[in-house]
């Protein structure tokens, strides 16, 4: 349950984050690497098993 709630965080955190971005905010260097490898990993593999 932990997990899980820690999943939902993590995801928002991480939308929140692209937001702020998109809309000009400064986002700090590691973060925004992080932001790249959490969404790769995410929405890029969903979307090569889904093909295949």
């Amino acid at each position: 349950m932990v997990a899980t709630i820690l999943y939902y965080l993590v995801n928002e955190f991480i939308s929140i984050s692209e937001n702020l971005g998109r809309l000009g905010m400064p986002v700090p260097g590691p973060l925004q690497k992080a932001i790249e490898i959490f969404k790769d990993r995410s929405y890029y593999d969903n979307d090569k098993n889904k093909g295949a």
